[in-house]
Formats: C-alpha cells, sequence, structure tokens
C-alpha cells in the first residue's frame, strides 16, 4: 500500500487479529462487518489542538499511510518505509554553509544566482503545468483573486491547446468575495469563465454533505464552498488544476511574516522599532489572514528545548491547549489529561533536524507533515473535489519542484520566485497584493435558520452531551454571545472558529459513529441527511468570567 509523495490522496487502514483493510476512504472500512466507527479521545483532543498526526485519524483503530510512504505486511506483521521526504536534511545544510559564509564575511546569494533560481523556477513550474495537462479529456483551472491559481490558470493559459475553463467561487459578503481579481485574469487569457455565487443560506444546506466527504471536523465552511466550486466543474470538466500547496512551498503564509517580528521582539534588547512593526503588521492584518494575534512567543524556553527553533504551530498548540480547558466537558478533560500535544507536535520532527533547522524552516516542514495533508488537501482538496468525480491535479506539489524550491534555499523570500514568474504578466495588484487565505463567511452558516441549518441541531445540549467532548453550558454561551461580539474582532474569529468546530464533530460524531448504517443508506440514495429537529433552548448557562477568557 503504497501513498503520493505529498498525501494529496487519502489511504487508511485497519487491522484485526484476521484481516488488514484498507481504503481511499474511512467510510468503507466502517462498511466490512469487523470495523465500527468510534472516535478516539487522544486523537480527537490533539486535533482540537492544532496537531494532526498524519499516521492518524480521530476514529480508533483506524489510521492511514503517511505521505512519501508505504506498508510492507509480511506474515502478519505491518511495517512502514518511507521512499521520500521533502528535502529538509539538503536544508539543513545548507544553512550550515550560509553560516560559515556569514562568519568568513564570503558572499551568500549573489543577483546572478537569484536570477538564475528564478529562471529554473519557471521552467519546473511550466513542465509541472504541461504534464498535468495531459488527457484525453478537457481540463479546467480553479481560479481565485490570487497570485498562485492565476500563475497556474496563466500557465496553463499559454500551454497550447483549447483554452481551459476557469471556475471561481463568489459570495456575497464582499469581505471575502476575490471575484474582480479572477474576472481579469480569465478576461486577460481569454478563458471560459464560470461561476458559483454562493448566496446566504447556500454554505448550511451543503456543509454536512461535505463533511460526509471529508470525514474530519473543520474549523470553517471554506470546504464547503469548495464542494460547491467542484459540483459546477464537474458539469463541464473531470479535471481541474489548482493553486494548492503554493503557500506551502512558497512560504507564502503572513504567518511567516509574522514569526519574523516575533522573533525580532523576542531578541535580548528589542527595540521600540521592533515592537512597533510587530503592533502595526497584527493591527493591519484581516481577521481572515489565518494569523494567531499574539505579540510575544509563549512558553519560549520549552519550545526552544524540544525543537531548538520556535515554529509557528507550536505557538498555536499551546494557545489552544490554554484555552481550550474552559469549553471541553470535564470527563473528556481527565481521559486525555495524559497527553502532551506539544510533545507530539515534536515528534513530528526528526531529532536531526530540530537543531539544525531555523524557525521559517521548521513551519514550513511541519506544514507540510500536518496541515496539508490532514487538512488542506482533504477538505479544501481531494474529497470536495471526488465528491463529483473531478480530478485535480497541483502543479506546484510537483515533487522536481518541491525539490528544487526546498533544497536550494534562495536567500529571498521563496515567494519572490512566483513574483518574478509572473512580472508583466498579471495586473500590480495581484502580483503585490497580500496574501488572503480563502475562508468562507461562516457566520451565515451559523446564521441560517430553519431545518437546513445543520449547525444548531449539533450545538444542542443532548447532543452535546452525548458526545462528551465540549460542555454544553460553554458552547451554549459562545452561541448566544456571538451576536454581540464585533465582527471584525479577532475574538468574533475565535467564537466562530469554536462553533464550527464543534458543531462539525458532532456531526462527523453522528455519521460515521453513532448513525452510520443509517447515514450510509441515505447517502447512497442521495437522501438529505442530518435533519434533525431543533430543540427548545437550552436552560444551562454559564460563568461569564470562563466566557471571557476563552475569546481573549
Amino acid at each position: 500500500m503504497v501513498r503520493d509523495r505529498f498525501g494529496i490522496k487519502p489511504l487508511f487502514y485497519a487491522r484485526d487479529s484476521r484481516r488488514l483493510v484498507f481504503a481511499s476512504e474511512i467510510k468503507s472500512i466502517l462498511r466490512h462487518p469487523s470495523f465500527t466507527g468510534e472516535l478516539r479521545p487522544e486523537a480527537v483532543y490533539r486535533t482540537l489542538c492544532a496537531v494532526l498526526v498524519p499516521s492518524e485519524t480521530i476514529f480508533k483503530g483506524i489510521r492511514q499511510v503517511e505521505p512519501g510512504a508505504y506498508l510492507k505486511v509480511r506474515n502478519g506483521h505491518i511495517e512502514t518505509r518511507r521512499y521520500w521526504s521533502p528535502p529538509f536534511h539538503a536544508q539543513a545544510s545548507a544553512n550550515a554553509q550560509a553560516r560559515a559564509n556569514i562568519q568568513a564575511h564570503a558572499p551568500t546569494n549573489s543577483p546572478d544566482q537569484q536570477s538564475r533560481d528564478a529562471s529554473e523556477f519557471r521552467e519546473l513550474l511550466t513542465e509541472a503545468v504541461r504534464v498535468r495537462r495531459h488527457g484525453d479529456v478537457p481540463v479546467g483551472v480553479h481560479l481565485s483573486g490570487g497570485l498562485d491559481s492565476t500563475a497556474v490558470a496563466t500557465l496553463l493559459s499559454r500551454s497550447g491547446g483549447p483554452k481551459p475553463a476557469a471556475f471561481t467561487v463568489a459570495f456575497d459578503n464582499p469581505q471575502y468575495d476575490e471575484l474582480g481579481a479572477a474576472v481579469v485574469t480569465a478576461k486577460r487569457e481569454g478563458l471560459r469563465h464560470r461561476v458559483v455565487q454562493i448566496h446566504e443560506g447556500d454554505l448550511a444546506r451543503h456543509f454536512s454533505t461535505s463533511l460526509w466527504h471529508s470525514e474530519i471536523p473543520v474549523i470553517n465552511t471554506h470546504g464547503t464552498a469548495k464542494f460547491l466550486l467542484s459540483k459546477l466543474a464537474r458539469s463541464e470538466v473531470k479535471v481541474v488544476l489548482t493553486g494548492e500547496g503554493a503557500d506551502e512551498l512558497l512560504e507564502g503564509y503572513d504567518l511567516f511574516t509574522h514569526l519574523a517580528l516575533l522573533e525580532e521582539r523576542q531578541s535580548s534588547n528589542p527595540s521600540f522599532g521592533a515592537r512597533h512593526r510587530l503592533r502595526k503588521f497584527l493591527s493591519r492584518q484581516a481577521n481572515i489572514a489565518g494569523l494567531t494575534k499574539v505579540d510575544q512567543f509563549v512558553d519560549y524556553e520549552r519550545v526552544i528545548g524540544l525543537f531548538g527553533a520556535y515554529p509557528y504551530q507550536a505557538l498555536r498548540t499551546l494557545l489552544h491547549a490554554k484555552k481550550l480547558p474552559y469549553v471541553l466537558a470535564g470527563d473528556f478533560q481527565q481521559t486525555v489529561r495524559a497527553v502532551d500535544p506539544l510533545e507530539d507536535l515534536a515528534a513530528e520532527v526528526a531529532p536531526d533536524l530540530r537543531r539544525s533547522l531555523s524557525s521559517r524552516k521548521l513551519t514550513q516542514l511541519l506544514l507540510f507533515r500536518t496541515q496539508l495533508p490532514n487538512y488542506l488537501l482533504n477538505y479544501l482538496g481531494d474529497r470536495q473535489e471526488m465528491a463529483h468525480s473531478v480530478e485535480a491535479r497541483l502543479p506546484f506539489l510537483d515533487h522536481k519542484l518541491v525539490e528544487f524550491v526546498i533544497g536550494r534555499c534562495p536567500s529571498y523570500p521563496q515567494k519572490q520566485l512566483l513574483r518574478l514568474l509572473v512580472s508583466g504578466q498579471v495586473n500590480k495588484e495581484t502580483a503585490s497584493a497580500p496574501k488572503k487565505m480563502f475562508l468562507a463567511p461562516s457566520l451565515e452558516t451559523l446564521a441560517a435558520a430553519g431545518d437546513d441549518n445543520p449547525l444548531d441541531q449539533y450545538l444542542r445540549a443532548d447532543v452535546v452531551r452525548q458526545a462528551g467532548i465540549f460542555s454544553p453550558a460553554q458552547l451554549w454561551a459562545i452561541r448566544k454571545a456571538l451576536p454581540f461580539i464585533p465582527k471584525q474582532s479577532y475574538q468574533f474569529t475565535i467564537a466562530e472558529a469554536l462553533l464550527i468546530g464543534a458543531a462539525s464533530l458532532h456531526i462527523v460524531d453522528d455519521f460515521f459513529c453513532r448513525n452510520f448504517e443509517r447515514r450510509a443508506a441515505d447517502a447512497v440514495s442521495a437522501s438529505p441527511w442530518g435533519r434533525i429537529a431543533t430543540s427548545p433552548t437550552v436552560s444551562e448557562c454559564s460563568n461569564a468570567e470562563d466566557l471571557r477568557r476563552i475569546l481573549a
């Protein structure tokens, strides 16, 4: 059993004393009479702490093959072997050489070298797009307003053959909408542009269905938007090219800038300028940038002791673990009290890399190990596309391109490689625009009323209590407080993500553990599922001080 290098496609397995069962979806394993669905508390807690272990799932007894690995089964024994990894060991060697050059006052990376790097990057990405156009069926492209999909659409359009169709999500909410920039690209390249306009209530109606396909809890409804986009694409093509993986490869997320500013702030004698730059950065970044909005590291010495540097994921994990006790059920907390999510996160980094990579490169490594395969390539990728039998191909996750970018380590920001590639080919606004993560307006899902709302019914006190993970009183308090929290605030973002995460986890528990046979029958017959009448308002209340701490 072999999984692809990056985890684009899933591969799960389970075993008992007599047999080994494997499949590309967990629901297929659960259809086998020897296996039933049950949540594994330790894995659930790690997930809530933003630690997504590549070899495990949240279901007891069901594991997944790691990206770049295969299982060898012989005489009842299972052995995991790795056949490929992103070349971070080469990165460690490059870091050592760079430090030596600095000490010797030698040049590190000349303008000529930068030009050669940019030229080779262009050739590799162009070839990655070209080879993913192969086949006898029409090929389309998912096009947002961002630099990554714009580059893919531009290269695909100019690779010869018929002009591809471009597919874009548009939201009524202008904070999330990127249609304008996508229209400019489609018009410039002469693409057939197709748009799925998502109105209030659309995400609520399809949220449960998207979770049936992803099989994981989520923190935003953006995967549901991708589900609807893929449905549109299926009406015209069977293959689409996408920009997924670019921000992991090219360090395109704002968190890398945030990390650099935090390190400057952490210096032994930080200047006023350092503090000012950090605060100015945080004040300018929108809540949909996906940042953990803090102005100093948490538990710095412990993290440095574990990792040798401070990866951004450690900050998130520590802050999640600090806030979760206010919303988790007491019995669940007792069950997972021995779990140390930070230790589990550190275990995903090879011991010889913990002392040789910078904070920036540790962050990138952990993105490739955890978030990319277990969330982004699932809920925002393969599962939503294959729900409509659409095959997505990802040029930025071409292994030759990845080996070049990570192995070479240009001294300038790696996203600059992409900006140099599209220089003169896209409008200046797209080329210079700050990163805007693909998120959806989850508030509209929370606010949707009637039988089509999948969330309220999964935040009912009896459902919450039955799942046994969250405190019904605390979730009720946050749900009631949400309309009164300023919508542009970081506190609102936390509350919204918490409620979406809790509801989605309860949906997954219902679909795959408590009522799997019925839900599977509903899915096979294309009947709607998850429609449970909403109960009266729960009568429990929460301590106001706890609520303040959760949202602080």
